[in-house]
C-alpha cells in the first residue's frame, strides 16, 4: 500500500458496496467497529485526486496538517442506521461535541507533524464510532467533534467509545451532550442546542460525558446513571442548566 496523506473514506451507501473499483476496502482503523463503506487508507499525493474522482462527488478537508487530509461527502446520504435529519427546517436532535484535552500541550511536545497524525487518527477514530452507534459527524472544532444521534443514549454511547479509542492513542477527550431542536444548514447543523452541547463540554473534565438535565430526562429506563455536577450558567446561554456526569449503571 503506498504511503502519504492520511485519508479517511466514508460512502454513504443505501446498499452493500457494489463490485466496482470504488468499493475496493483497501484498510480498516484498527481500533474501530467495522462500519460499512468506511475506511481509513495511506494514499501518495499524486492518487488523491484520482480516487476522489473513483469515489464520486466529494469535498477533500485538512485535518491537522497539509498533509493530512479528511475525504467526506458533499451531500448529505444516508447508510442503514445513520441518522437522516430532514432536508430543511428544525429538527430534534442529540448533539455530541468533543475536545482534546491539553491539545495545545500537546501540540508543543511532540510537533506538529506528529499531533497532524495523531489528529487524522483521530477524527478517522471518531467517524468510524459515530457511524457505528447511528450517528453522522456535520463538523470538526478544531480537536474535536460535533455529531448529531437520534437518542441520547447512542450519543452517550458514541462519547465514552470516542473515549475509549482517544486513551489508546495517549490523549484525553471530554464529551458534551444536549438534546434540542437544530436546523440543517450546508455546513452542518445550527442552534441553541448545538451551543449547549459546547459549553457543556468545556465545562467537563477528560475522560468524563457531561449532560443537560434534558439527557438525562429522556434517558430515563435506559442503562445511564447521571451522576449530579451541580447547577452552573452557561455563557450567551440563558438561565441555569443543572448538570450531570453520564456513566453506565451498575
Amino acid at each position: 500500500m503506498p504511503t502519504g496523506q492520511v485519508l479517511y473514506l466514508d460512502r454513504h451507501l443505501p446498499a452493500p458496496p457494489p463490485a466496482r473499483p470504488d468499493a475496493i476496502v483497501l484498510g480498516r482503523p484498527s481500533a474501530a467497529p467495522p462500519t460499512g463503506g468506511t475506511v481509513c487508507v495511506y494514499i501518495d499525493e499524486r492518487d488523491a485526486s484520482r480516487l476522489a474522482e473513483l469515489i464520486g462527488p466529494a469535498r477533500l478537508t485538512g485535518a491537522g496538517g497539509s498533509r493530512h487530509l479528511m475525504l467526506a461527502p458533499a451531500a448529505n446520504g444516508t447508510a442503514r442506521g445513520e441518522v437522516a435529519p430532514p432536508r430543511g427546517g428544525r429538527f430534534l436532535t442529540t448533539v455530541l461535541m468533543t475536545d482534546i484535552v491539553e491539545s495545545t500541550a500537546t501540540v508543543a511536545r511532540i510537533g506538529d507533524r506528529r499531533w497532524g497524525e495523531l489528529l487524522a487518527g483521530h477524527y478517522a477514530d471518531c467517524c468510524a464510532v459515530a457511524a457505528y452507534a447511528g450517528g453522522e459527524i456535520v463538523d470538526t472544532t478544531g480537536d474535536g467533534i460535533v455529531a448529531i444521534f437520534d437518542g441520547p443514549t447512542r450519543a452517550v454511547a458514541a462519547a465514552a467509545a470516542i473515549q475509549a479509542t482517544a486513551r489508546e492513542r495517549g490523549i484525553g477527550v471530554r464529551a458534551g451532550v444536549h438534546c434540542g431542536e437544530c436546523e440543517r444548514i450546508p455546513q452542518g447543523v445550527a442552534g441553541v442546542a448545538v451551543h449547549i452541547a459546547a459549553r457543556v463540554c468545556g465545562l467537563g473534565e477528560g475522560d468524563e460525558v457531561l449532560t443537560t438535565g434534558t439527557v438525562r430526562d429522556l434517558a430515563v429506563g435506559s442503562t445511564l446513571a447521571f451522576e449530579p455536577r451541580g447547577v452552573r450558567t452557561l455563557r450567551g446561554v440563558p438561565g441555569e442548566w443543572t448538570l450531570f456526569r453520564a456513566v453506565e449503571a451498575d
